[in-house]
């Protein structure tokens, strides 16, 4: 019993020291063991057996030791100690070759993990930490594209010209196999598997292991080594995970590839729709923001609480959790309008979603839509009262020159003048209103624009004199275009009268074409009093005039004749007084197809 209890002892000693074994170098580890054979033989001589000598040899790490054994220790003795010795060094390289793979593991999973871009020299550089740390003769990774399993990266031992190398699925091979069935395939002898697919030279074994993420397959880890049964299990669980490693590192690439593609479009639609958009977070601070809402309130936005920027208590409530919809406000001299949504993760609240439209040109529209809807009416007014008054009018007229043949007093036919003058206007009044009324077809031909100015030029002289203004053209006397010459006539005339009309005494009109290959711009250019800011964007309106006389027709039926001819007119005031007039004529109508 004693003998029995002393072994007992020795052997939770060892068990209990081994576990610094794993701390510890192989001369420590043969110091250890050498103390403690020396122990349990001190203990078999106590009760000593007939033996000769015997050697243990036993092999730690790269290292082989022979320990004698003494003569006075037994046979039974000598073949407990060989045994539970064997065991417990084999034990202790193995947890010793777990340790060293599970640091090769943890250095490979880092490098994998700090990589941020899936390229072939990334797949490289692990392969061959693989290759090495295995002592294999090659490694690769082939991924799945289309109906193949193509060889997306390889390191080996010697070089190989395996550029472009593909396996097709419907073939039975080691890699297809392993993808196919997705397991692990094990091929210790090369020679003996009837599916194994000779691609480099000297290979004796084959270990392919499919390459996943959950249920997501992505290809094979194939790797190989020329000798027989040269995969350990040790390896194959290495290899095993570092096959899940390539599989969570591809995932995580199509995942990051997937999210940038879709980051892409959503950009792309954001910056291109042409709506405003702004998206803030749940306490209304602008986090993104498009280029049309940018454009329209030529400010950078980003950063600024959504409520605060513009000013409106209703933009408050999206950001907490209550939608808006068709919302309008006014806001640097434009009117926009907007819907908000909330936005929420899951039932939390975590930002909110703006459509802003800049409503200032749809505003502008109804309201023209509108006075036009109101000048329509008042047009057909006038015409039926152009039409009633023009024919009584032509009677009083022709009355009063009737009168004024027969009549010889001077004093008498000098009233009868001015009645007629004041009938002409009035007939001119008529005239304007059943023209603007109306609006008569164009009669677009050829003809020449040097000719028509300065027959209307010619037209103002007499009425002119009293005033002392002088005209000066510039402009090509063989310069034509195509238009209605009675329109655009009316049209210099209405211009000229105004410049007439706006200067006093002693000044000038200039006008000046000048043409390129498509357009013809006019310049009529006054020396009068110019036209003040606050009636600028009404002077086109119809009726609007700020002469005593007149009936404010004349710019409106202008501006109507410029834009029938697909043309432009617009005005500034001269640095050095009065104003000038730009009209902007095309040269050529489109084969004249503006004959109605």
């Amino acid at each position: 019993m004693k003998f029995l209890e002393e072994i007992k002892n020795l052997l939770t000693d060892f068990i209990k020291r081994s576990k610094d074994f794993y701390h510890m170098d192989d001369e420590e580890v043969i110091e250890f063991i050498s103390s403690k054979i020396k122990d349990f033989g001190n203990v078999f001589k106590k009760y000593p057996k007939k033996s000769d000598e015997e050697i243990l040899n036993l092999k730690i790490g790269k290292r082989e030791i022979y320990f004698l054994f003494d003569k006075e220790i037994g046979d039974d003795e000598r073949e407990f100690l060989k045994l539970f010795l064997s065991l417990f060094i084999d034990r202790i390289n193995i947890d010793r070759e777990i340790k060293e793979y599970e640091y090769k593991f943890s250095s490979i999973s880092s490098v994998l993990k700090s990589l941020s871009l899936k390229g072939e020299l990334s797949l490289k550089k692990i392969l061959k930490e693989i290759v090495r740390e295995m002592n294999l003769a090659y490694a690769g990774i082939l991924l799945k594209e289309d109906e193949s399993l193509r060889l997306s990266s390889l390191h080996s031992m010697v070089p190989q010209e395996l550029k472009e190398f593909s396996i097709p699925l419907y073939r039975d091979t080691v890699t297809t196999k392993t993808f196919k069935e997705s397991k692990i395939y094990l091929i210790q002898d090369v020679e003996s598997c009837p599916f194994y697919l000779s691609g480099i030279y000297g290979i004796e074994s084959e270990l392919s292991i499919p390459i996943m993420f959950g249920d997501e397959k992505f290809g094979v880890l194939d790797l190989g080594k020329n000798v027989k049964n040269g995969f350990s299990n040790i390896e194959v669980l290495f290899a095993e995970d570092i096959a899940y490693l390539f599989g969570m590192f591809l995932w995580n690439m199509n995942s990051l590839a997937n999210l940038k593609k879709e980051e892409f479009m959503t950009s792309l639609i954001i910056e291109n729709i042409n709506t405003g958009l702004v998206i803030t977070d749940e306490n209304g601070k602008i986090i993104r923001s498009n280029s049309f809402i940018k454009g329209w309130l030529n400010d950078e936005i980003d950063g600024k609480y959504i409520y605060d920027y513009f000013n409106v208590s209703n933009m408050r409530k999206p950001t907490e959790g209550i939608g808006v919809q068709r919302e309008t406000f006014y806001f640097k001299n434009k009117y926009f309008g907007y819907s908000g949504s909330p936005i929420f993760d899951g039932k939390r609240l975590i930002g909110a979603l703006y459509l802003i439209r800049d409503l200032t040109e749809i505003r502008e529209m109804e309201e023209k839509m509108k006075l036009q809807e109101r000048l329509a009416i008042l047009g057909e007014m006038a015409a039926s009262m152009a039409h009633e008054i023009r024919n009584p009018l032509a009677a009083v007229k022709a009355g009063i020159e009737y009168l004024k043949k027969k009549e010889k007093v001077k004093e008498e036919i000098k009233n009868y003048d001015m009645i007629i003058k004041e009938i002409s206007k009035v007939e001119r009044i008529v005239r304007d209103m059943i023209l603007y009324a109306r609006r008569p077809p164009l009669r677009v031909k050829n003809f020449n624009i040097y000719n028509c100015i300065t027959r209307i030029v010619e037209n103002f002289r007499n009425s002119i004199q009293d005033k002392n203004v002088s005209f000066q053209i510039s402009c090509a006397e063989n310069l034509y275009i195509e238009g209605d010459e009675d329109q655009l006539g009316e049209v210099f005339t209405n211009i000229i009268q105004n410049g007439i009309d706006a200067i006093e005494k002693n000044g000038s009109i200039n006008i000046e074409v000048v043409m390129d290959k498509e357009y013809v711009k006019l310049y009529f250019k006054d020396t009068g009093c110019g036209i003040s800011d606050d009636i600028k964007d009404k002077i086109f309106n119809p009726f609007f005039t700020t002469k005593t006389k007149g009936t404010g027709l004349g710019l409106s039926i202008t501006h109507r004749i410029v834009s029938d001819h697909n043309g432009n007119i617009e005005f500034y005031n001269n640095k050095d007084g009065g104003a000038t007039f730009v009209i902007t004529l095309p040269r050529r109508q489109n084969g004249r197809d503006l004959i109605r």
